[in-house]
């Protein structure tokens, strides 16, 4: 498209499956809304559009025998691909993404043979398109016969048989079946109704046959990733756009309640008063699309009548339909507006009633029930029962009960939030185009969501990784406090923040200005140290916390870890007052559940003046009081990705040699660790 190179042109909701030990073992696949219109008809030149990239892999990837297989000619000739002027991209190499695809393939089970059909399949729709009908009266005949002959081969259906289908139709009635031919704009449309039944049913089949590759019984949990259209408004906005910018509606709503609800519920399980919240409720809009009476549920009716037509539709809308979110402009037998969350959009009516029924006459159906060819035939011999009499679901109630699954699955879960944001129409990166992401913003729904947000606290977290996080702010050292919520107090006190209350495990503040205070107050704090450790190593700051340390007496001071690049850093005020290199650190014992934790260190001491004299290594240990350490343990565990060597060890006791045990028995310590923590000293 013109924002993407590789749209996918339809909705999806992958269920990743998770065993007991959170290992994940398998998922499950959900598409919505395919747009299998485009296989037909693609944006005008000037958009520079290119839809399905499978066509244009086996056109530029297919060896000389492939091509002579799949009765594959020049990508120039096929009308379906040329319509936009793009064939090509400059990101995209058809030809290895070709060899991608049938890699793919062969992983999720599809034999040689099966994806031979595929191919013969794909090459077939192309060949579809190419054949043209001429007019005679009320009735048409093919012009193209070679079109046709390669067109019927490819879907491995007798010529005549596919000529028969196209140009005519069968009419049931209680007592016969009626032969009506059709003229040539009804020819086509059948030709189009075929070529988009064939890749739509054909790519379902493709997403059940990755289904059965990866989908598990094993599974006890499952992470959900939602990745869906977004709001879309063009110059001509049809069916598709509808159903498109309905889903959004659907998800907005959704959004906003759960986003309301798990404020709600959070407020209530820490004991804060919830503050009612004003937002744009587009509840109504929802309902003026889905309900009995709305957009969706009057174009099936007029579906429905024989001589239904898209200005009938539009009349009865006009006649029926009373609410503020729906408008009609004067004059106009055609267009209705709706007023989106998002804004305004103006809709056409043209083509809305064939693209809802998306009808295939029954005699393609039964044509391609009876293929040679196992998987074309298996695509539709489930709706060639000849005594089937109802009526075909139309597009938009399948789509709308597509959408209800999926809201019933989304209100289920846990929600987190990607929004993907094109920064510019070029492709380009580091380049934002200011209003274009404006509008994005805007039509993803991001204020109401901030708005929702903001409205109560901005920001909550637990005590204790409040602690740990900004401790470090305080004017003096944090002292050794086992209630957190004491602790959060005299820290905000401290800072000067005003605008917080306090639940039972967590702190909320009202303003995000005193959380960038926060913020600030930390980063000064790094940024000192960082000059600190500059100046004398010339190392760069990794990260840096208060403590308290024990010396060998037992006696309790406190001092500033720092972590750089090259070493690991240890001050008392601005006094550094040990140092070790990267490779001197032998690691990090960590107390399972508490604030202690051992610095092990190897100092490396010459036995004499000589350069060449023997140099003796000895462990430094020090003992260290973090109580609020889980900002230090991220930390700890990234290094440790990135493969920095030391040691990262937990242990309910820590080892360390006190001088005098007598004196270390005195002191406050002693107590602590007997009364309020878990920690043994050795």
């Amino acid at each position: 498209t013109v924002r993407n190179d590789n749209s996918s042109r339809f909705g999806k909701y992958l269920e990743i499956q998770f065993d007991d030990s959170a290992a994940p073992v398998g998922g499950v696949i959900s598409t919505f809304l395919l747009e299998a219109t485009r296989v037909a008809y693609q944006q005008k030149k000037e958009r520079k559009e290119r839809c399905f990239h499978v066509f244009y892999q086996v056109l530029s990837g297919a060896s000389g025998a492939e091509r002579s297989k799949y009765h594959l000619k020049d990508l120039s000739t096929y009308r379906y691909l040329t319509q936009s002027g793009c064939t090509s991209v400059a990101t995209i190499d058809d030809r290895a993404d070709f060899e991608h695809t049938k890699k793919a393939m062969s992983t999720i089970g599809l034999q040689a043979g099966q994806q031979e059909d595929i191919f013969l399949l794909l090459s077939g729709i192309l060949s579809l398109g190419n054949i043209q009908f001429q007019g005679k009266g009320s009735s048409s005949v093919i012009t193209s016969t070679q079109d046709l002959e390669t067109a019927a081969a490819c879907l491995r259906v007798p010529a005549d048989g596919l000529a028969r289908a196209l140009t005519n139709k069968t009419m049931t009635t209680v007592n016969e079946s009626i032969n009506v031919p059709l003229n040539d704009e009804q020819a086509q449309y059948a030709r189009d109704s075929l070529a988009k039944s064939i890749y739509g049913r054909l790519f379902e089949h493709i997403v059940a046959a990755a289904n059965t590759a990866i989908k598990t019984a094993e599974a006890s949990t499952s992470i959900g990733v939602l990745d869906i259209y977004g709001f879309e408004i063009f110059g001509t906005n049809g069916f598709e756009q509808l159903c498109i910018n309905f889903v959004n509606e659907r998800l907005h709503q959704l959004f906003i309640e759960l986003t309301l609800k798990a404020e709600q519920e959070e407020y209530a399980a820490e004991g804060i008063q919830w503050i009612k919240i004003n937002y744009y409720n587009n509840k109504p809009i929802c309902e003026l699309i889905e309900r009995r009476g709305g957009v969706f549920s009057l174009l099936d009716e007029e579906c429905i009548f024989p001589r239904g037509t898209d200005t009938s539709f539009h009349e009865k809308m006009v006649r029926q339909m009373r609410a503020q979110e729906i408008s009609f402009p004067a004059q106009s037998k055609c267009l209705f507006m709706i007023q989106h969350y998002a804004g305004q959009v103006t809709y056409t009516t043209t083509g809305i009633l064939d693209k809802n029924k998306d009808l295939l006459f029954p005699d393609l159906v039964q044509l391609m029930s009876r293929s040679s060819s196992d998987i074309a035939s298996g695509l539709f011999q489930k709706d060639a029962a000849a005594d089937d009499k109802r009526r075909p679901i139309t597009t938009c109630v399948q789509f709308k009960n597509s959408v209800t699954a999926l809201m019933e699955t989304l209100a289920q879960c846990h929600q987190h939030y990607v929004r993907c944001i094109k920064p510019n129409e070029l492709k380009r990166g580091g380049m934002f185009d200011e209003p274009l992401v404006m509008t994005q913003v805007k039509y993803l729904g991001l204020l109401e969501n901030v708005k929702v947000r903001r409205a109560g606290y901005a920001f909550r977290s637990p005590m204790d990784r409040f602690l740990s996080k900004y401790k470090c702010v305080a004017k003096k050292h944090f002292d050794w406090q086992p209630n957190a919520r004491v602790g959060v107090e005299e820290l905000l006190k401290d800072v000067g923040i005003t605008d917080y209350e306090l639940g039972k495990e967590k702190v909320f503040i009202r303003s995000p200005k005193s959380i960038f205070q926060l913020e600030e107050a930390r980063n000064n704090f790094i940024t000192s140290m960082a000059s600190l450790i500059h100046e004398s190593h010339h190392d760069d700051i990794i990260f840096a916390d208060k403590v308290y340390g024990f010396d060998a007496k037992c006696q309790r001071s406190p001092l500033t870890v720092a972590i750089a690049a090259q070493g690991v850093h240890v001050f008392q005020g601005k006094k550094l007052l040990h140092r070790a290199p990267m490779e001197d650190f032998s690691g990090i014992t960590l107390s399972s559940d508490d604030g202690w934790m051992v610095l092990h260190m190897v100092f490396k001491t010459p036995q004499g003046k000589d350069k060449n004299a023997p140099v003796v290594s000895e462990e430094f240990v020090y003992l260290v009081e973090n109580v609020y350490k889980a900002e230090l343990e991220a930390v700890l565990h990234v290094l440790q990705v990135c493969n920095v060597n030391f040691q990262l060890g937990y242990s309910s006791t820590v080892p360390f040699a006190a001088k005098d045990p007598q004196e270390a028995s005195r002191q406050k310590i002693q107590a602590e660790s007997v009364d309020n923590q878990k920690c043994t000293i050795l």
